[in-house]
């Protein structure tokens, strides 16, 4: 199985979020007009969303003991 990321969806997110899209290079477009991604900008937001959900799930499930 594979797994894929719609360009045009991620800069409607983080246009959304308030990213500068222009400033980043995360989505790009081409010469062609196809939008493309550089998965590997996004490892690091991605590990930071995982360490808060991990730290939240932990404060959560201590407010329920």
């Amino acid at each position: 199985m594979q797994y894929g990321i719609i360009a045009q969806q991620l800069r409607e997110s983080l246009l959304k979020c308030g990213v500068d899209v222009d400033d980043t290079s995360i989505v790009s477009m081409g010469d062609d007009g196809m939008y493309g991604v550089q998965h590997l900008q996004l490892i690091a937001p991605m590990r930071v969303v995982k360490t808060l959900n991990e730290k939240y799930e932990g404060v959560a499930e201590e407010e329920l003991q």
